[in-house]
């Protein structure tokens, strides 16, 4: 039982330490694409929209994947389109400082995400499926959950039948409000948890949007586990879904209403919508006024970031 309790105290310091890092990916993105993007002379169809460079909210997250942030080079254009990968140099301006900063967390990124698989391994031989699945449902949420909500309001539309049966639990759990502390998904087998902490368990194979248009948000406190805000989740998904989510009609008094959910759990919940062009262009990045206001954003972001890093070294040394 102790050695339980060690690896549960581990595990909650191994997601403290990822949600800064996700958050830190994201900072260190738009200020790749506010500094740094150089639209290229031919087109992209990665990244363009109606003939505009999109930077933020570009079709599927590709503008992140080809970037220094991403880390491939190349973004997937759809079945049977195969992949484009535009030269590096075309798209983004050297920076050393910045591709320093990037390479790092994107280490430390890699690092972390495979100390938790090794303890949520550790969890499952143990036999306690219900704290392996709560431990993921936290992961997912900062990972992904907080960007559906918060940006795509997709607040409890059910995922597409074709996702692998993990995925697909914490997809619906996150959309849903559903609290895995007291009801878990337990007819999923131990080995089908094993292979998606396999292949399924990474920072940067799915959905990149997430990394592109956020929320940045960073805990109050304590890290913020999914299950402390699930009961406010479910009551909004009652509150302004369907059968099939959020209709067009309701989106933006839901948006607004998850917002001030979560503003109550987060010392910094930067929403891209609120603070950064609307049309997400390097067009509009590039706008004086525009530009000075996000460098103000990342310069708040960073130094939110810092505190909270402070924080946590000075928590571990106690």
């Amino acid at each position: 039982m102790a050695n339980l309790g060690g690896i549960m105290e581990n595990m909650v310091t191994i997601l403290g330490h990822l949600e800064l890092q996700i958050q830190r990916i994201r900072l260190l993105y738009l200020e790749w694409a506010l500094e740094r993007f150089t639209p290229p002379a031919r087109r992209f169809a990665g990244m363009e929209t109606d003939g505009e460079f999109v930077v933020v909210g570009s079709p599927s997250g590709r503008a992140f994947k080809v970037s220094p942030c991403g880390g491939y080079g190349y973004c997937y254009l759809g079945r049977g389109k195969g992949r484009q990968r535009p030269p590096r140099e075309e798209l983004w301006k050297e920076d050393s400082a910045l591709a320093r900063d990037t390479d790092a967390t994107r280490r430390e990124l890699n690092a972390m995400t495979g100390n938790l698989r090794c303890a949520l391994r550790e969890l499952l031989g143990s036999g306690n499926h219900r704290e392996v699945w709560r431990t993921l449902q936290d992961y997912w949420w900062m990972r992904l959950g907080m960007h559906e909500l918060a940006y795509d309001v997709v607040l409890g539309r059910e995922p597409d039948v074709k996702e692998k049966p993990v995925r697909r639990q914490l997809l619906r759990s996150t959309r849903c409000g559903l609290n895995f502390r007291t009801d878990w998904p337990s007819e999923i087998q131990p080995e089908v948890i094993d292979h998606f902490l396999g292949y399924g368990l990474t920072w940067d194979s799915y959905a990149p949007c997430s990394f592109e248009c956020g929320p940045i948000a960073v805990s109050k406190g304590r890290f913020v586990r999914f299950t402390d805000i699930a009961h406010q989740i479910e009551d909004l998904r009652r509150r302004y879904s369907g059968n099939g989510g959020v209709g067009e009609a309701r989106k933006k008094d839901a948006r607004a209403a998850i917002k001030e959910a979560l503003l109550g759990h987060y010392d910094l919940l930067l929403c891209y919508d609120d603070e950064l062009p609307a049309t997400g262009t390097h067009r509009e990045f590039q706008v004086p006024e525009n530009k000075a206001r996000i460098r103000q954003v990342i310069k708040r972001v960073k130094e939110c970031i810092g505190e909270r890093e402070s924080q946590l070294e000075l928590a571990q040394t106690k």
